[in-house]
C-alpha cells in the first residue's frame, strides 16, 4: 500500500516518556509504515515513542532524516547510523534534552552529512569543533539563539569557509515545527 512512498512524516501528540499505554501501538504502527516503505527516502519523527524502538526499521533509502524527539542517546545515534549509511540530510532536536558532548561523534557515525541542523547549547566547545570532520558538510543550521558567533566563524575557518553556518533560518514549512502537534 505504501510501498512507493518517498517522504514520510509522523507527528505524535506525546513523546510517550512514561506513557506505556500509548507505546506499545505508536511502535507496531511506525515500524510497520517503515518496513513497508521500501524506497523511502525522507524521513521526519515529531515526538513519539524512543527511537531505540524503532531504529532497526529504518530503511537503508533514507537521505534525509529529521528527529524532533526528546531523549535521544548516543545509543540510538548508534542504532540509527547503522541504518542509514548514506545519509546527507539529519536534523536533530532533542529539545528538551540536549547532545551535549555527543556532538562530537556525528562526524563518526555520518561521514557523509551535507547538511545538519542541531541545538549548540549544552555543546563544549571542543566537541562542536569536531564538526568539521565531515568533509562534505556545506550547511549547520544552528537551531537555538546561542551568542557564539565567534565559534561559529572559528568553525568556519577550520573548513576554510567550505561550511555555511547559519543561525537565523528562514521562513519554514509548518510541520517540521515540533510544536505542530500541539494544535491536534
Amino acid at each position: 500500500m505504501i510501498s512507493g512512498l518517498k517522504c514520510l512524516r509522523v507527528f505524535f501528540k506525546h513523546s510517550h516518556q512514561g506513557r506505556p499505554e500509548a507505546l506499545s501501538a505508536s511502535v507496531i504502527y511506525l515500524k510497520t509504515w517503515l518496513s513497508e516503505s521500501a524506497q523511502l527516502s525522507n524521513l521526519t519523527v515529531v515526538k513519539g515513542p524512543p527511537v531505540r524502538m524503532y531504529a532497526t526499521s529504518i530503511p537503508a533509502t533514507i537521505t534525509n532524516l529529521t528527529l524532533c524527539v526528546s531523549g535521544l542517546s548516543p545509543r540510538d545515534m548508534a542504532a540509527v547510523a547503522q541504518q542509514v549509511p548514506d545519509l546527507l540530510h539529519l536534523h536533530i532536536d532533542a529539545w528538551p534534552s540536549h547532545l551535549g558532548a555527543h556532538t562530537a561523534r556525528i562526524p563518526e557515525l555520518f561521514p557523509k552529512l551535507r547538511s545538519l541542523k542541531l541545538r549548540q547549547d549544552h555543546v563544549p566547545e571542543k566537541d562542536f569543533l569536531r564538526l568539521q570532520q565531515l568533509q562534505d558538510l556545506e550547511c549547520l543550521e544552528i537551531l537555538d539563539r546561542g551568542h557564539w558567533s565567534d565559534l561559529y566563524k572559528k568553525l568556519q575557518t577550520l573548513t576554510r569557509n567550505r561550511l555555511r553556518v547559519v543561525t537565523s533560518s528562514p521562513q519554514r514549512d509548518a510541520f517540521h515545527c515540533p510544536c505542530v502537534s500541539q494544535v491536534y
